[in-house]
């Protein structure tokens, strides 16, 4: 998550920045950190193509479906209930 919110904010700063905070905002709320992980690559996708052109948006919805494959087991966990969840007592 680290990477892709550093990538984010480089290439579209608002907006990288608000999608990391939205990711953020998705753990926090769900306790499930790959689902974060997702919703902020992919809203920087969104922002990226919307911002930056179809180039840029192309780069980061490559990156985002890298980052969807390496969290499907997380996913996988979450839909068996097997995912730990996070912030939670």
């Amino acid at each position: 998550m680290t990477v892709t919110c550093t990538w984010l904010i480089i290439a579209i700063p608002v907006w990288g920045a608000l999608s990391c905070i939205a990711g953020g905002a998705v753990v926090l709320i769900s306790g499930y950190l790959p689902l974060g992980a997702i919703v902020l690559a992919w809203l920087g996708t969104v922002s990226a193509f919307v911002t930056r052109g179809a180039e840029a948006g192309i780069f980061f919805a490559a990156a985002a479906l890298i980052m969807t494959v390496r969290h499907f087991p997380g996913l996988r966990g979450m839909a068996r209930g097997t995912e730990p969840r996070h912030f939670r007592q």
